[in-house]
């Protein structure tokens, strides 16, 4: 009976209620802040991008006669030899011109659920423009549409100073961050120290917009070449160790 009885006082220890453990609540240990900026430039360099297309004759088979397919690619080859010669004779230099790699794919039509569908290979050759003058701008798109090319992307513009004003969109985005981690800091009444961490983003020249269909229907003077103004944006990811005051 005595060891039933201390057996039931042990039991009651245990179940009396244990002080409460003081637990400190975890400080923060730094502030994480993005911010971003840009630069305004007027640009002083352009590039274009230009595509010479030929094309074998349709047909019920899907592969083109080695005749046809030879023809299409002598005629795109003459084009393109043509084309940069004229560009050569303008006044651009080999540094300035750029052919790139042929490439071909496949075309299908059908004009009726009766028929068969018809195919055709159509091979195709970009090329592109480096102006460091935007004075000669409209007169290689002239060049270029009096060429007959079969696709013509709208001048992308560029400074050739984007690595200095990119140095100073990055600055003032660094600063931007810095102004907002101690508004943080401030509001939660911390002090803030140094940065601790940093990463900075900044893109380059924008996608080129989509081709403009059938450029050989268009002129100079309906295109809109006026450079405008670039921007050159940046982005900063960073971290800045902070303190209680």
């Amino acid at each position: 009976m005595r060891i039933y009885r201390n057996a039931c006082s042990v039991i009651a220890l245990c179940l009396l209620p244990l002080p409460a453990l003081a637990v400190d609540a975890p400080q923060p240990t730094g502030i994480d802040v993005s911010a971003s900026a840009s630069v305004n430039t007027v640009p002083d360099k352009a590039t274009l991008q230009a595509e010479l297309q030929e094309t074998t004759p349709y047909a019920t088979s899907d592969t083109p006669t080695e005749q046809a397919f030879q023809s299409a690619r002598k005629r795109l080859t003459e084009r393109s030899n043509r084309l940069m010669k004229q560009l050569n004779a303008f006044g651009l230099d080999s540094k300035a011109l750029s052919a790139g790699t042929l490439t071909i794919h496949q075309q299908q039509q059908s004009r009726g659920n009766d028929e068969t569908p018809q195919s055709r290979m159509v091979l195709s050759r970009p090329i592109g423009i480096e102006l460091d003058q935007l004075d000669q701008l409209s007169k290689v798109v002239s060049l270029l549409l009096d060429a007959k090319v079969d696709r013509l992307s709208p001048p992308t513009f560029d400074s050739s100073q984007r690595e200095t004003l990119e140095l100073e969109a990055l600055s003032k985005a660094v600063e931007r961050a810095r102004q907002k981690a101690s508004a943080i800091a401030k509001s939660g009444k911390l002090e803030l120290g140094a940065m601790t961490y940093v990463d900075a983003q900044t893109p380059s020249v924008g996608p080129m917009r989509s081709y403009m269909s059938e450029a050989r229907m268009a002129k100079a003077s309906d295109l809109d070449l006026s450079p405008g103004l670039i921007e050159i944006n940046t982005k900063v990811s960073t971290r800045w160790a902070i303190s209680g005051q």
